[in-house]
């Protein structure tokens, strides 16, 4: 997973932030079933990027699975969970 913490990336004259870089990067992470993520796009509605650490890796949290864990038991989170 590439997080890039710039502003939208657009193809424009203005780099920072790259197109190039962005094409690369989502190059990369294709080739290993991996995911690229600019904390400034969607650019109409920008936030906070949220992951979830579990024992299967890192997951982007979408609005939606966001207002699932915020709405479920409450469970999560609140317990460190065992890992090695």
């Amino acid at each position: 997973m590439i997080v890039a913490s710039s502003n939208a990336i657009k193809d424009d004259d203005f780099d920072p932030p790259c197109i190039r870089a962005k094409s690369e990067y989502q190059s990369i992470v294709k080739d290993v079933g991996g995911s690229f993520v600019c904390v400034s796009e969607p650019e109409k509605n920008p936030g906070v990027v949220e992951f979830e650490i579990s024992k299967n890796g890192p997951r982007l949290l979408t609005r939606i699975t966001k207002a699932a864990v915020i709405t479920g038991s409450g469970a999560i989170g609140r317990q460190p969970l065992p890992h090695g």
